[in-house]
């Protein structure tokens, strides 16, 4: 797949972390597991 990474994009915690050379780009996606968790606990308990 020729996927190079830059790691200096990924250590600044950047979006998009691959490389120019990079054949594909390689994007990052924030997300909070923690919340969604807490929110889908939160539902089934009728809270």
């Amino acid at each position: 797949m020729s996927v190079e990474l830059d790691e200096a994009a990924n250590q600044a915690n950047r979006t998009v972390i691959s490389s120019a050379k990079s054949r594909v780009a390689v994007c990052v996606i924030p997300t909070n597991e923690e919340i969604v968790i807490a929110r889908h606990a939160q539902s089934k308990l009728c809270v």
